[in-house]
């Protein structure tokens, strides 16, 4: 298996190299003209995991938000204290 790290085969042809006294720019041109640069770096695709969709949407928020939480700085970690004390206030409000 072949691995292309710049997304497309590119047409050597169409493209110029510039050597200036301080820099050096390349201009490449993929050899299919419908094919866009979406980056220079090589991402290998992922593929989804059947697993993620049966997956309730809360918990990607609760894991967004304990990764947030484990992550940050002091600051951080007192607003989504804040925040998450402030909600279950008001939801124990709403259930009497």
């Amino acid at each position: 298996m072949r691995l292309d790290p710049l997304g497309g085969t590119i047409s050597p042809a169409d493209c110029k190299i510039n050597i200036k006294s301080n820099s050096v720019s390349l201009t490449l041109r993929k050899a299919d003209a419908d094919k866009k640069w979406d980056d220079i770096l090589f991402k290998p695709k992922q593929k989804e995991n059947p697993a993620d969709k049966s997956k309730d949407p809360k918990a990607g928020l609760m894991d967004m938000m304990k990764k947030m939480y484990n992550e940050g700085d002091d600051d951080t970690k007192k607003s989504i204290g804040e925040a998450w004390t402030k909600a279950q206030a008001e939801g124990a409000n709403k259930k009497i």
